[in-house]
């Protein structure tokens, strides 16, 4: 919390107990241990990886910490297989960076979400004024411009942007386009 301050992020995104939220991207579960205490008492986190290795170390850890609420999930590249409507808030912190053909995952992830859902993105951007840049590629952040039009693309649009001093990026919540 010293490089970023998550918990003030997490105040900020109307989370309440008995939710049912994914961590995409888990690793070895920062954020999933965040979110297993704020949804608890009733709320799951579903934390997904898409490397068993990183599944395993995080059921460990959480073990470890007693935090029953904690169910893992071996996604795939391009689907991190949540349930349909069946989740209430998705956390994606450092992770969109990774992925390939953005606004396809994106809408992949709309499905999971129930119709009130909220997907949260936590990531760098980039300086630039290319409005097109990362808005594809991997390896590569959008400008806020190209932040904007991917979720315009995957049929999001933006709730609220904020990167408040202290926020070393910008925390983007979105709720999908109604039909």
């Amino acid at each position: 919390d010293a490089i970023f301050p998550m918990d003030a992020v997490l105040d900020s995104v109307g989370l309440r107990p008995g939710m049912t939220v994914a961590d995409i991207g888990a690793g070895w579960g920062y954020m999933s241990f965040k979110l297993s205490k704020r949804v608890a008492p009733g709320g799951i986190v579903l934390a997904e990886n898409i490397e068993q290795r990183w599944i395993d170390l995080l059921q460990s850890r959480a073990a470890a910490r007693n935090l029953s609420n904690i169910k893992s999930i071996l996604g795939r590249e391009n689907d991190p297989l949540l349930p349909a409507a069946g989740v209430d808030m998705i956390f994606m912190h450092a992770v969109l960076q990774w992925i390939e053909n953005r606004p396809s995952y994106l809408r992949t992830l709309g499905t999971a979400l129930k119709p009130d859902g909220r997907l949260v993105i936590i990531e760098p951007e980039n300086e630039g004024d290319d409005h097109e840049t990362g808005v594809q590629d991997a390896g590569k952040y959008p400008t806020r411009a190209g932040y904007l039009e991917l979720f315009r693309q995957a049929g999001f649009e933006v709730v609220s942007a904020e990167q408040k001093p202290g926020w070393r990026y910008p925390v983007f919540v979105l709720k999908k386009k109604a039909a």
